[in-house]
């Protein structure tokens, strides 16, 4: 009998685990036992099958499926679908009203089916979305799939197909692609990623009717990090309100790749000159023909010094035009993802700007273009306003400030942060807006944006408060009459209510929750927070906009009152290189300064010192003041952080069993405290490794400095001098780099 038994178990658990094959999600959606067909499309398969999400099957269907009329495809000829109402037999392929099989209609959207199909039964929830395109991906074959272009942010699969249907299920777009790859910088190491689509012909995905805006390069925002789904897009639809040229239009859409529903994304232009786009002249085409049959991806890079003394990079052997005029788009962006990039230069604030297009340029080009811009940044620093509003738009310089400090964008003027030359010797523009997935988290009555030296140095140039002051006084009814309006129907162009945009996401957020529960925060992206629902999450952000628009009318009303709070050390001038990081790291109280007005960026940092400022750094826990170090006494300034650092074991002390409080730290023992701090994460790419050793960190060091590397806390610039004490100034840079990536959206470490 218990051998009946067992085996019983033992069958019952062999069918289980055969379904739960049938029903994963990398199983393909033609094979499925269950399957839903979005649409007869000429260029993508859009057949949608069950997937598994936590040991649970799903069927998540497109806004364009009617439930009353509903055609399903099965493994068999029939099934029998039953509800919590009634059961009901349906032939593969004919429409059936799936309601009928409820009492009422679920609350939370999940229809909860049990199929009999073939002798075998199937549990799965169904759920669909609504008000929201959707979007079908296809790889070109399986050996350049979904997990191919995940490996690595430059496989780039050629070809596959792309349809787009809008909610009612017309088609947008039904045809091939050119090549599917990865995007984005801190986003790709999400689980979410954000891709970039080209297609074979250009089309308006937008729907704007206009012919101009027809375009082959498309990318989609995956959003994770905002628990809304709604920062960049309302951003975006705010700086176009507010008069921003060339802001990306955007939608949001319901993304399968590969017959797997990957959650909602934000589908969006790309920033990049073109008609539709920022229409300036490219001169890309025109370089192209200039160097015929030569790859210029291959071309040698070199540096050199323009006539301002900063550096710059450009390609060697690169045949330029005769006419080489312009435009020319520029990033600001950290020095990191910069000298990844073919050309680029510094300017005298320290910054990085990389030529985002044209991408290749030679030594002249590149010199004149970061001679250009530094004669722009000579006039913020000298507080020059006649030659200011000579070399720039002011009123473009003025509106990205302005969207800048109101969504607390913690890129601002540092990284994704544009220009723009229509001609080498013409106005230079800010802009275009973009990205804003970590905005509108931190405390929404302090100035963000205000503190990055170029801000900084804008902001006591009167001419630019007054038109600082004369925008914001255009987006204030924008937010007031607009986005936080309890009109669904409130809009202002592209601009919509907060009402209206729930009105059209809410279902399909409730199929995104599914998947992404969480959204990622702190080191390396690792600590999980849930994310409440929509209502909860919108009611939370019309709150920040609430509160951040009241302080910033408020204090922006005395700017002098303003500009007297941000950090001043009389030893650490503005023209200073580690000027931005002091600041920075004062004002997040990471460090603080010697005195009330002195910040002794020369004092090499001691052991005391350096756990003061991690324990901080982690958010100052409550350890007491006890340690196990005869050399650390209760009361003493760092005992509390000195018994923290010894309970989490990021400092073990001397074989003498004291701590040397007084020591000095040495660069490599530095980041080594810092790396241990987060994790010790490991460094999985050798060439970083290398990199350390030969910038002759120790052995045991070599892992945290291959580590400051790959997160860009140290950039490899000059020589590591490993050990070399650790000066103040020092410091306060490694950390503000690793705060600025890891803890922008002020989730793991609560110093703020």
């Amino acid at each position: 009998m218990k051998h009946k038994f067992r085996f019983s178990i033992f069958l019952a658990a062999l069918v289980c685990l055969l379904a739960l094959l049938l029903c994963t999600g990398a199983l393909a959606a033609s094979d499925a036992p269950v399957r839903y067909v979005a649409a007869a499309g000429a260029g993508v398969d859009s057949t949608v099958g069950l997937q598994s999400v936590g040991g649970y099957h799903y069927l998540f269907l497109p806004a364009s499926a009617n439930l009353r009329a509903l055609r399903l495809e099965f493994s068999a000829a029939s099934a029998t679908l039953s509800g919590d109402r009634q059961s009901l037999t349906v032939r593969s392929g004919e429409p059936f009203d799936l309601t009928a099989l409820f009492c009422n209609t679920p609350a939370d959207g999940r229809w909860q089916v049990r199929a009999w199909i073939g002798g075998q039964t199937v549990r799965f929830t169904l759920m669909r979305s609504s008000g929201v395109a959707s979007l079908f991906v296809t790889s070109p074959d399986a050996a350049h799939g979904r997990s191919w272009v995940e490996q690595d942010k430059d496989n780039k699969a050629k070809g596959g197909g792309c349809l787009l249907l809008r909610a009612d299920g017309a088609t947008v777009y039904d045809g091939k692609l050119k090549n599917i790859k990865g995007r984005g910088n801190s986003t790709w190491y999400m689980d979410k990623r954000p891709y970039q689509i080209k297609l074979a012909t250009g089309a308006d995905l937008m729907e704007t009717g206009d012919a101009r805006e027809a375009a082959e390069t498309w990318v989609l925002l995956a959003d994770l990090a905002d628990r809304t789904h709604l920062h960049n897009r309302v951003t975006l639809n705010l700086a176009d309100a507010l008069g921003m040229a060339y802001s990306p239009n955007c939608r949001p859409v319901d993304l399968w790749y590969d017959g797997e529903y990957r959650g909602t994304y934000l589908l969006s232009e790309k920033t990049e000159l073109g008609v539709g786009r920022v229409e300036v002249e490219d001169m890309e085409g025109a370089i192209e023909a200039a160097n015929p049959g030569t790859d210029l991806e291959k071309l040698e890079t070199a540096v050199g010094v323009n006539a301002c003394g900063c550096r710059y990079q450009y390609v060697a052997g690169v045949k330029l035009p005769e006419s080489l005029t312009g435009g020319y788009l520029l990033e600001l962006d950290f020095s990191g993802r910069a000298k990844e990039e073919a050309c680029w230069f510094t300017t005298s604030l320290g910054q990085y700007v990389v030529i985002k297009n044209p991408e290749y340029l030679s030594d002249s080009a590149v010199r004149a273009v970061s001679e250009r811009f530094q004669a722009f940044v000579d006039a913020v620093v000298a507080g020059d306003p006649a030659t200011l509003s000579r070399l720039t738009d002011l009123p473009s310089l003025a509106r990205s400030y302005l969207i800048a400090e109101f969504t607390d964008d913690p890129d601002a003027f540092v990284t994704s942060s544009y220009f723009y030359l229509p001609s080498l010797h013409g106005t230079l523009y800010a802009g275009p807006v973009w990205d804003y997935d970590l905005a509108y988290k931190r405390e929404p009555t302090e100035f963000y944006a205000a503190l990055n030296p170029l801000a900084k140095a804008l902001l006591r140039i009167p001419e630019f408060r007054a038109a600082v002051i004369e925008e914001l006084e255009a987006l204030v009814p924008l937010v007031e009459d607009v986005l936080l309006s309890a009109d669904a129907d409130a809009a202002a162009g592209r601009l919509h209510s907060l009402a209206g945009y729930r009105a059209e996401l809410a279902d399909s957020y409730r199929m995104d929750l599914v998947l992404w529960c969480h959204t990622l925060y702190g080191s390396w992206w690792e600590q999980s927070f849930a994310r409440t629902g929509l209502d909860d999450e919108l009611a939370s952000f019309a709150a920040y906009l609430r509160a951040r628009l009241d302080w910033l009318v408020e204090a922006t009303a005395n700017w002098g009152g303003a500009a007297a709070s941000l950090p001043v050390f009389e030893d650490v001038g503005f023209d200073a290189p580690y000027y931005a990081d002091v600041a920075y790291v004062t004002d997040r109280g990471i460090f603080a300064g010697t005195d009330a007005t002195h910040f002794s960026p020369n004092v090499t940092l001691t052991r005391a010192m350096a756990v003061t400022l991690l324990y901080r750094l982690a958010g100052t826990p409550d350890f007491g003041d006890e340690t196990p170090f005869p050399d650390v006494t209760a009361g003493r300034w760092y005992a509390e952080a000195v018994a923290w650092a010894a309970e989490t074991g990021l400092v073990r002390g001397y074989d003498d069993g004291t701590f040397r409080p007084n020591s000095p730290v040495s660069r490599q023992e530095f980041l080594l405290l810092l790396y241990r701090s987060v994790g010790a994460p490991t460094v999985k790419t050798a060439s970083y490794l290398e990199a350390a050793r030969s910038a002759g960190a120790a052995d045991w060091a070599a892992e945290a400095v291959a580590w400051a590397l790959r997160a860009g806390v140290w950039n490899g610039e000059g020589s590591l001098r490993p050990d070399a004490g650790t000066l103040r100034h020092e410091a306060a840079s490694f950390l503000a780099a690793y705060d600025r990536v890891n803890d922008s959206t002020g989730g793991i470490y609560a110093h703020r």
